[in-house]
């Protein structure tokens, strides 16, 4: 069976081995990529991880990146404060985004260099990675190249987590990055995949600000979390009930309501996106609008569905979005319902299946031993359930 081409929508309903769908794209590929690298099996066994060179690549000017360090204070007045400087940073954010734009104009050869790799790394995890695409949000990408010939041979993908948590205190809520791609090739050493990892977690600590990082391993494509465990994360488990019974997942599949392209297994997080309810908007007869006197639908959406920080002041990096559902309402009544309609019929016509909740890890690291040591501390005063516990591994797969 040619693995590599089934859908990945229907990839749970084929998969029958005792290992995980990733390994079996390394032995799909195997003898095509060893041919392209010009590299015999046996050539191949004896590569180390010695014989490999890591990179970051992100924009270059991004080295390093602007991280904004939050306070986090119960004292209203630090709130206060910390409120009035909102303003200020998005001008700041403002500057940065027109300072990049001045570089990528003034070195032109630099930004085609950086675009190439970008798309170098996107076509490796199509090819190398089980979900076969790039995440949401990516903010540092991470390689490796093998030292003889400069092949590409892994790459990692780091994004903004879907939400922040509380695990090391609210103080760090906004010090999290998500592990949220990662593959190697597939003649790579064995213990190439988690000193990748291990580079890209240590360069972010170092030269940026962020404290720990979190992954997760899917037991739908029949994943642990080896590497994970290779790297002593710590594992956080899984959802699950006061019987300790699976939390199960919904999951949905779209056939092509909106445009005829389908659109394979996803959350319900999707439904919320800012641009779903554009789609929502555009599905809603034009009679329907100049019933309630809005001229330019798509103008006017824009406006309601706009970006609005926490009832809490939040870092300006973590603004949170959210549709204007009061202005909306006072200037035309009945929209938000129509929407909501529309969307709800969108929610009917997808298939739905549940899933297994994914396994969670977390990797602590702090600037230099002592913060990391003062970090751990935090986690398990935060997480107490875990002491002791933090390296109780799954072993069983599926499950």
């Amino acid at each position: 069976m040619d693995w590599n081409n089934i859908p990945h929508a229907k990839r749970h309903e084929f998969f029958d081995k005792d290992y995980c769908w990733q390994y079996q794209m390394r032995l799909s590929n195997l003898d095509n990529q060893l041919e392209k690298a010009g590299l015999s099996k046996k050539e191949a066994s004896k590569l180390r991880v010695s014989d490999f060179e890591f990179f970051p690549v992100m924009h270059p000017i991004d080295y390093p990146a602007p991280v904004l360090e939050p306070k986090w204070s119960k004292d209203k007045k630090v709130w206060k404060e910390y409120s009035a400087s909102l303003s200020t940073y998005k001008l700041k954010l403002s500057s940065y985004e027109d300072e990049k734009k001045k570089f990528e104009k003034d070195n032109p050869i630099i930004i085609i260099d950086y675009k190439k790799k970008c798309l170098e790394i996107k076509e490796f995890i199509e090819e190398n990675e089980w979900l076969q695409r790039m995440p949401n949000r990516p903010t540092h990408r991470f390689i490796v190249r093998l030292k003889s010939t400069g092949q590409l041979a892994g790459v990692v993908a780091i994004s903004i987590p879907n939400s922040f948590s509380h695990v090391l205190g609210k103080e760090y809520k906004y010090s999290d990055r998500l592990i949220s791609r990662g593959a190697c090739i597939s003649w790579a050493p064995k213990n190439l995949g988690s000193a990748l990892i291990m580079y890209s977690v240590k360069w972010m600590a170092k030269n940026q600000n962020w404290k720990y990082f979190t992954a997760y391993s899917d037991p739908d494509a029949n994943e642990l979390g080896t590497i994970y465990q290779a790297c002593n994360f710590y594992y956080m488990g899984q959802s699950i009930k006061k019987d300790g019974t699976p939390i199960l997942v919904k999951q949905y599949y779209d056939d092509g309501y909106f445009d005829g392209k389908k659109k394979g297994w996803f959350s319900d997080r999707e439904f919320r996106k800012k641009s779903w309810w554009m789609k929502y908007a555009k599905r809603i007869e034009p009679e329907f609008y100049k019933k309630i006197g809005m001229p330019d639908y798509k103008e006017k959406m824009f406006g309601f569905l706009s970006w609005a920080k926490a009832k809490k002041v939040d870092p300006p990096l973590a603004l949170k979005w959210k549709p204007n559902w009061d202005l909306m309402e006072k200037k035309y009544t009945g929209l938000k319902e129509r929407l909501e309609q529309e969307r709800d019929k969108y929610i009917a016509s997808c298939r739905v299946r549940e899933t297994l909740p994914k396994h969670k890890y977390i990797y602590i690291l702090g600037k230099d031993k002592r913060e990391t040591k003062y970090l751990k501390k935090l986690f398990f005063e935060n997480n107490p359930k875990l002491k002791g516990k933090e390296f109780n591994y799954p072993t069983e797969r599926g499950k």
